[in-house]
């Protein structure tokens, strides 16, 4: 005769369950203040890449070797592109048939 035995599970390396305010959104935005007026709108490496459909890695490439001449802004450590840069050099690459 077999008795019915329960096992027992072993979690203890398992995460501790999340509580619901440390959850973040499926979807969220970053929290941009607006640029005064009259002030240029500067883009971050992934929002540039975004753009040209790159990858940011490939933008650093880019800057590092002067592949392209894609001007950019140093910001500390942080590296942004002006969007009237980034306008102008996709169209001084668009070929006309």
């Amino acid at each position: 005769m077999v008795k019915n035995v329960k096992q027992k599970t072993y979690d203890h390396f398992a995460a501790p369950p999340r509580a619901a305010e440390q959850v973040a959104p499926a979807v969220a935005a970053p929290h941009r203040p607006a640029p005064p007026e009259g002030a240029e709108v500067l883009w971050t490496e992934s929002e540039t890449a975004a753009a040209l459909a790159v990858r940011p890695g490939t933008l650093n490439i880019w800057r590092t070797k002067r592949r392209y001449d894609l001007p950019y802004v140093r910001v500390g450590r942080a590296v942004r592109y002006k969007k009237t840069d980034v306008e102008a050099f996709i169209l001084s690459r668009t070929v006309a048939k």
